[in-house]
Parts: structure tokens; C-alpha cells; sequence
């Protein structure tokens, strides 16, 4: 009887390696297959340098994120010009994850990239891109949040209500009926909070805009403009929110 066919040679299998051993043995780590990625927290400061190597060469885009956000945990301005690189790539995840780096940098130049960046593409890039700004209380960025809402992007209602001023208050009183009246009302309700925001016949102008929406959004506007002001201090916008709120339950 003739011998049985010998069996086919197996392909050799690549264990997954894991991201540290990458930066270690190889800076070439878009070559390695199948990388398994260790989280942000698990890269130590002593890999940033060949973090950013890795980053120059190109990587994988999941690798790519994961070295973006072990270099945003060092906060260091040396990485900014190649961070701010990444917050053009191609990919969204690549440039959500070199907009939160940015975020992480208390520098000067960080404010401009991300007011550039109000006018991506994606939608997740525009909405952390616009809550890092009014976490920075940034001024410039009025006029392109005001854009990117009349764009129609609610995400630019929060932010731009805590950097906008007068002009940008009166605009949306006028837009009333055109743009959504959830963000409108996001927007003024958070204008009315701001300690900042004033005088008062400017807040009282505010709230009766307010009145003119109808719905939740401008009812919860309302509700909280009246909690945040202390229980002991007499504003003539508060009485006439509370008025407002009275109509409302009727």
C-alpha cells in the first residue's frame, strides 16, 4: 500500500507582542502583526521618547491612539508640533485622541489648533475640541463656536455659552424659531449662570428670550438660573424667571 500523503507544512503562528515590547526591542512597530495594546497608564515616562519615534514613523491606528494618550499623561510642550500633526489625520479616533492631548498641554499655541479644529469633519472631533475651549474660558473661540452653531452642531451650545458675551447673546435671542430651541436654550441657560455674565437688565433680556421657547430645554434653563442664585440675594431677572416658571405650571 503506497504511504500516506505527508501532511502540509503549518504556517507559522506570531504571538501578539505586547505594545512595551514593541517600543523596546523595535521602533518599526507598524511592522509587528497583531500588536495586543497595553492601556495609556501601563506606558511608562521612559517609553515617551520612543513613543514619539514610533509616532514619526507611522503605526497601527489603535497603536497610534494608545501612544497619543500615554503622551498626553506628561503634559510636555516638547510633543505639541507632533500631536498638533495628528490632529489632522486622516482617521477621526487619531485626531480625537491628539485633540484631548492638546487639551493636556498648558501652552499658548494650544488654543488656536483647537479653535482650527471646530470645523473637522467629525462630529466627535468639533465636540471635545469645543468643551476644551470653554474649559480654557477661551474668548477667540466665540465667533467659530457661534459658527459651528448656526451650522447646526449642538454641541457648540454648552461651550459657546460659557465663553460668549453680549453680542453673541443678543444673535441667539434672534434666531429664535430659526436654529433648535434646545440649543438655544443650552446656550443662554449657560450664559445666565456664569458669575460674569451682567448686569442684571442684560440677564433679565436673557431670561425673557428665554420665555419665548417653549419645551423643557428653556424650562430647565429657567429652573437652574433660579438655583444658582443665592437664596438670600434679590435680582430682578430671578423674580422674573420665577414668574416665568409660575406661567409655565399653569
Amino acid at each position: 500500500p503506497a504511504a500516506p500523503a505527508a501532511a502540509p507544512p503549518q504556517s507559522p503562528t506570531v504571538a501578539p507582542v505586547p505594545a512595551e515590547r514593541v517600543l523596546l526591542k523595535s521602533p518599526v512597530v507598524y511592522a509587528v502583526p497583531k500588536p495586543r495594546f497595553a492601556p495609556p497608564s501601563r506606558l511608562s515616562f521612559a517609553l515617551q521618547t520612543n513613543a514619539l519615534g514610533a509616532l514619526q514613523l507611522g503605526a497601527h491606528p489603535k497603536l497610534t491612539v494608545a501612544l497619543i494618550e500615554s503622551i498626553a499623561l506628561h503634559k510636555n510642550t516638547k510633543s505639541l508640533d507632533l500631536v498638533r500633526h495628528f490632529a489632522t489625520n486622516r482617521r477621526a479616533e487619531v485626531r480625537v485622541a491628539a485633540v484631548n492631548a492638546l487639551g493636556a498641554v498648558e501652552d499658548p499655541r494650544v488654543a488656536p489648533i483647537l479653535i482650527a479644529t471646530l470645523g473637522d469633519s467629525s462630529p466627535m472631533v468639533r465636540a471635545r475640541a469645543a468643551r476644551l475651549l470653554a474649559e480654557l474660558k477661551e474668548r477667540r473661540a466665540e465667533k467659530p463656536l457661534f459658527k459651528m452653531l448656526r451650522r447646526g452642531d449642538k454641541a457648540a451650545a454648552r461651550p459657546l455659552g460659557t465663553v460668549g458675551g453680549v453680542e453673541t447673546a443678543k444673535q441667539l435671542a434672534e434666531l429664535i424659531g430659526e436654529l433648535p430651541d434646545a440649543a438655544i436654550a443650552t446656550a443662554l441657560g449657560t450664559m445666565l449662570k456664569r458669575a460674569d455674565f451682567g448686569p442684571d437688565p442684560l440677564r433679565v433680556e436673557v431670561i425673557k428670550a428665554l420665555g419665548k421657547i417653549p419645551g423643557a430645554d428653556a424650562t430647565a434653563a429657567l429652573v437652574e438660573y433660579v438655583a444658582s442664585v443665592p437664596a438670600k440675594e434679590v435680582r430682578i431677572s430671578k423674580a422674573k424667571a420665577e414668574k416665568l416658571l409660575e406661567e409655565r405650571q399653569k
